[in-house]
C-alpha cells in the first residue's frame, strides 16, 4: 500500500564563524528578508530527495522543482508517495553528479571535488540532510495507520568564515609601518583541502591555496582602515 509523506524544508539563519566550524542551514525564499542571510547563500539550484528501503523494497529518488513547492511560513513543502515499509531518507542540494540512478552506497561514498580553486560560492553552496527519528536512528517507518511529516533542516557541507584585516598607523600599526600606509592587492588562503566526503569527511587528497580578489570597498590611502570579507571553506558538517 502506498502512503503520502509530507516533507517540510525548513529555514534557519546561517552562522558566521571565525575559524572553521560548520555553517548553518537554510533555503532561499521570496520572503528571505525574514532571515539573516547574505546575498545568494541560500539559493538552491538542484534539490534531490532519496528514500532507500531497509531490506526489500523500491527506492524513490526524485529531483524536486523548488519553484513548484507550496509555502507555509518559513517552510517549503512537498509530498512523496512511498510504499509501506522502512526507509532511510536523505536530501541533497547543489551537489553535482546526482541522478535518478544514484544508489545509497554511491550517495554515502560521494566525494566533493574542491581542487583547482573550485571552492564553494554563494548560489552553489552544498547542503545535506539525513533523517533521524526520536530514537536518534535513521529509520523511517511508513504505514497506512501512521502519518509522518519530516522537517528537513538542511546543513551546509562547508564552513562560512568571516575575516577582518585592520590597519591603523596612529596606534597598533605604527611600530611596524611608522607614518607609511598599507594597501592590500591580494589575499592568499593556504592549506585548503582539495576533496572531502559528503557524509564522513574522508577522501581528502592534499591541499591547495586560493588567491582572493580584493573588493573595491575600502580606501587604502587612509591612515586607518578595516577590510572585511567572507569565504566558504570545504568541510564536512559532522
Amino acid at each position: 500500500q502506498t502512503c503520502a509523506l509530507p516533507i517540510c524544508l525548513r529555514l534557519h539563519r546561517p552562522a558566521i564563524h571565525l575559524g572553521r566550524p560548520r555553517a548553518a542551514d537554510h533555503l532561499h525564499l521570496p520572503d528571505a528578508d525574514a532571515v539573516d542571510i547574505q546575498g545568494k547563500e541560500g539559493v538552491i539550484t538542484d534539490l534531490w530527495f532519496f528514500a532507500y528501503p531497509i531490506g526489500k523494497g523500491e527506492a524513490v529518488v526524485r529531483r524536486i522543482d523548488i519553484d513548484q513547492l507550496s509555502s507555509d511560513n518559513n517552510y517549503r513543502v512537498f509530498y512523496c508517495d512511498l510504499k509501506q515499509g522502512e526507509y532511510k531518507i536523505y536530501l541533497t542540494a547543489n551537489i553535482p553528479g546526482i541522478s535518478i540512478y544514484t544508489t545509497e552506497e554511491q550517495l554515502k561514498a560521494k566525494t566533493l571535488d574542491f581542487s583547482n580553486g573550485n571552492l564553494p560560492v554563494q548560489g552553489k553552496l552544498p547542503l545535506l540532510y539525513e533523517y533521524k527519528n526520536n530514537e536518534d536512528n535513521n529509520k523511517l517507518e511508513v504505514s497506512p495507520n501512521t502519518s509522518a511529516t519530516i522537517t528537513a533542516n538542511m546543513i551546509f557541507v562547508c564552513s562560512k568564515v568571516k575575516f577582518s584585516l585592520r590597519f591603523n598607523n596612529k596606534t597598533f600599526s605604527q611600530n611596524s609601518f611608522g607614518s607609511n600606509r598599507l594597501k592590500i592587492t591580494s589575499i592568499t588562503v593556504k592549506d585548503i583541502v582539495n576533496t572531502g566526503g559528503l557524509f564522513d569527511g574522508k577522501g581528502n587528497n592534499g591541499t591547495q591555496e586560493q588567491t582572493l580578489t580584493v573588493k573595491n570597498e575600502v580606501d587604502f590611502n587612509k591612515d586607518q582602515w578595516s577590510y572585511t570579507d567572507i569565504l566558504y571553506l570545504p568541510e564536512n558538517y559532522n
